[in-house]
């Protein structure tokens, strides 16, 4: 079983001066990543995978994710229900949407496994 957080942001720059940002907000290196003509930014770790990427989605009743341009997904791995592990992905997401409405008034949308909205932040930059 895996978790996953996914944060919508709409950010003026291009990916990779974003995900240069974003190395430099939260001091974690993302590896670029190149795969069937797809290309993104990831940070792996013992308990969490981070990706980096363009969407494709399309709105959704509620979710609008055709409002933002990036989506950053937050995994955990090797999840077991009954420890505190379950809540990583979480933690980390909503510690990624405090910093960048604090400190970059982004557009942002934090959405649970792509179902149901969490928080948002609709102001334009």
């Amino acid at each position: 079983m895996s978790r996953v957080v996914n944060l919508f942001v709409d950010a003026p720059e291009n990916l990779a001066d974003f995900v240069s940002d974003l190395q430099s907000l939260f001091g974690v290196k993302f590896d670029q990543i190149s795969k069937g003509g797809e290309l993104w930014y990831e940070f792996q770790n013992a308990y969490l995978n981070i990706t980096i990427a363009y969407h494709e989605y399309e709105n959704d009743g509620e979710l609008k994710f055709e409002n933002y341009l990036y989506e950053i997904s937050f995994r955990e791995k090797y999840v077991d229900e009954k420890s505190n592990l379950y809540t990583i992905s979480t933690e980390t997401a909503l510690n990624y949407f405090d910093r960048l409405l604090l400190e970059r008034h982004y557009k942002i949308m934090l959405v649970d496994d792509l179902q149901k909205k969490i928080k948002e932040f609709p102001l334009s930059h």
